[in-house]
């Protein structure tokens, strides 16, 4: 009995288990279908309700492999199913390290092995004749004829039938896997479309994913429509932030995706993140390739017309609402506003005396009274802000440390209101300039993702939670980005036309009509002015007048 509670028959007799040896093939068929010898058992654990296999790589591969330990799931919860997919695994997994050996030790070929090799590890018994087929349209090309000697004896095949073949021969057969596709395509694609760092990792992410639900890495022509369209019901089941939850975060894609359909999980993916994100780059990379050369073996894009429908009744309770007056007046009232007793930890929520002027203090009061996107913010240059004909303002862009822009009408000038000039903004950004400072916030350092807003959002919508208090009418969530809901609904209530509140919080104009000319900064002024929150003592948010000593920065607390 292992401790994953599946019992295994006692060994064969000795005699048996000889021939069995001087024979792969029947030791493949014997542990398929009477399970394999008591050694093999600590291989198969269990996880929540699947069985996975598990095996310890030599220690002379580790390098190759980039590995110390293989485990997979057996995608399955029956132990019997798990014993016989676990048997024949350990045999493939034997065979892969006697094959990498093998072609390892030529000087050429040798990415070619790794991925020969790699590739026993992916495929069942029923899968094998696939695998041969694939390996020779490989080996048809220029591999030379030692690698053919060697990749023939790792397949069974007998050499002769590897030789190089007529053209027309491979004619019908795709020799890109999807992973090599993505890989190939997704450079390309970022280069030409100056794909932000996030939507290229958004890229990736949908292609591993796609890959982990199927099972295998896929050739480009073995996916069909009735696949994607297999997926992309399977993705209305996807738990949202699966990867994240407890209950989800050990099981594989394709578990999870199981798991949430069987318990009647409600909060799972909506169809515009399946549409967008896991979707729409797997469409992207197949018209990449049908249109660089491999439209004659790929006819058809299998992802076109694959889309989530849109619920016909929305979710409120998933939709960001507006800040309501209490909110935002409460918002204010914090400590961190008025006067804390310490400048980070809990001290920072305690009325005292010390008053915050980095980031914390600064960016809820731009997004509430500018409607911009936190990053575009987090960014901002002293070289920013400017003046003309007496309107101060502030200008989003891209070009600097951590900008970037998420359309054309991103790119915008925004006139400061009244309220952040009383309140010392331009005073700020001046001190920041002759300290020798770039950016207006630079304790908020660049991500992975090339932006410069993670520890601000956290800090932020934990800011959030301790305000919230929705009212009857207040349906939805609240979080920090909100703000510009906000904003948007503060211009519609004071008459401001919707070009004009457009164009203050960078969201594109569908019109041709909107093309032409532009909002003047006066009127754009006279716009954001009408911005007004009732119930906040801006005499008591106000910062000293030598502020500007009085406080240090602490990022992330």
């Amino acid at each position: 009995m292992t401790r994953s509670g599946v019992r295994f028959p006692s060994a064969p007799p000795r005699q048996k288990n000889q021939t069995l040896r001087a024979n792969p093939a029947a030791l493949l068929h014997a542990t398929a279908t009477h399970g394999p010898k008591m050694s093999l058992a600590t291989n198969i654990v269990r996880r929540s309700a699947t069985y996975y296999y598990r095996t310890r790589i030599p220690r002379h591969l580790e390098v190759v492999v980039r590995s110390k330990e293989l485990c997979m799931s057996l995608r399955t919860n029956v132990p019997s199913e798990a014993r016989h997919r676990a048997a024949q695994l350990s045999v493939l997994t034997k065979k892969m390290w006697s094959s990498l050996e093998r072609i390892m030790s030529l000087k050429k070929g040798t990415t070619l092995g790794v991925d020969m090799a790699l590739d026993h590890l992916r495929m069942f018994q029923d899968e094998k004749q696939r695998f041969q087929r694939e390996a020779r349209a490989i080996l048809h090309g220029a591999a030379p004829p030692e690698v053919r000697r060697q990749a023939a004896s790792v397949l069974d095949l007998d050499a002769m039938t590897v030789a190089p073949a007529e053209p027309e021969a491979l004619a019908g057969t795709a020799v890109l896997s999807f992973t090599e596709a993505v890989e190939i395509a997704v450079p390309e694609i970022a280069r030409a479309q100056s794909l932000k760092p996030k939507r290229v990792k958004d890229y990736r992410v949908a292609a591993r994913c796609f890959v982990e639900w199927c099972g295998r890495d896929l050739d480009l022509n073995e996916i069909t429509p009735e696949l994607a369209a297999s997926y992309k019901t399977d993705l209305t089941y996807y738990p949202a932030n699966g990867v994240k939850r407890p209950q989800y975060r050990e099981l594989s894609f394709k578990d999870r995706i199981g798991k949430a359909r069987d318990e009647g999980e409600e909060d799972v993916l909506d169809a515009g993140t399946i549409n967008t994100k896991y979707l729409a780059p797997l469409r992207r990379v197949y018209e990449y390739h049908i249109k660089n050369g491999l439209k004659a073996k790929l006819p058809t894009n299998p992802f076109d017309g694959i889309a989530a429908e849109k619920r016909r009744k929305a979710d409120l309770s998933t939709k960001r609402r507006e800040f309501n007056a209490s909110e935002v007046a409460a918002l204010f009232e914090l400590p961190l506003f008025v006067g804390s007793k310490a400048l980070s930890q809990k001290g920072l929520y305690q009325v005292g005396d010390k008053r915050v002027s980095d980031y914390r203090y600064w960016v809820p009061l731009i997004a509430l009274f500018t409607g911009a996107r936190l990053n575009e913010i987090c960014a901002l240059a002293v070289s920013d802000f400017g003046e003309e004909d007496g309107i101060p303002y502030l200008v989003i862009r891209e070009g600097g440390e951590g900008q970037s822009l998420k359309s054309q009408a991103a790119l915008r000038r925004v006139p400061l209101h009244e309220q952040l000039i009383e309140l010392g903004l331009s005073k700020f950004v001046e001190h920041q300039s002759a300290r020798g400072r770039t950016r207006l916030f630079d304790e908020l350092e660049l991500d992975a993702d090339g932006y410069v807003s993670s520890d601000a959002s956290k800090f932020l919508n934990r800011l959030v939670d301790r305000i919230e208090k929705p009212g009857v009418m207040d349906v939805g969530k609240l979080v920090f980005y909100c703000t510009r809901h906000t904003v948007v609904g503060q211009l519609r209530s004071n008459d401001v036309r919707e070009d004009v509140s457009m164009e203050i919080v960078g969201h594109e104009l569908d019109s041709v009509h909107s093309g032409y000319g532009s909002v003047k900064l006066s009127a754009l002024k006279e716009a954001v002015d009408r911005i007004s929150y009732q119930g906040v003592d801006w005499k008591r948010v106000r910062l000293p007048h030598d502020f500007l000593d009085l406080s240090e920065s602490v990022v992330g607390q």
